[in-house]
């Protein structure tokens, strides 16, 4: 099981974000680069320990600042959708900005909120 900071890592190194960001569509990129003894690294080899990642060989180090540079295994990709389609718990202010959003009226979220507030 994906701990919350390794599914972090997963998100960032796709570019879909934070957990506790509601991101819709594909990710940008595939990389995540760590420097040797960082947090970040150990999160990363416990990744590739667990097939949801790869440490890329022979890369240069120009190109990485001397940190090792991870990909997402398909695995890893897979548990990132699994991720997605339970959607993170969202704040009280997310979910009424949702609110706002799904009535699709004419009013600003400013206008929205003095109503929403009113009643």
């Amino acid at each position: 099981m994906t701990t919350r900071e390794q599914l972090d890592i997963l998100r960032h190194a796709l570019g879909v974000g934070p957990t506790d960001v509601v991101t819709d569509g594909p990710g940008s990129r595939n990389h995540f680069v760590a420097g040797e003894g960082s947090r970040d690294h150990a999160l990363c080899t416990a990744l590739v320990n667990a097939g949801m990642m790869a440490k890329v060989n022979n890369v240069n180090p120009a190109l990485t600042g001397g940190g090792d540079l991870f990909r997402v295994t398909g695995r890893g990709m897979l548990e990132v959708a699994c991720a997605r389609e339970t959607p993170a718990k969202l704040k009280r202010s997310q979910a009424r900005y949702r609110r706002w959003l799904d009535e699709d009226g004419s009013m600003s979220f400013r206008e929205w909120l003095r109503t929403e507030r009113a009643r």
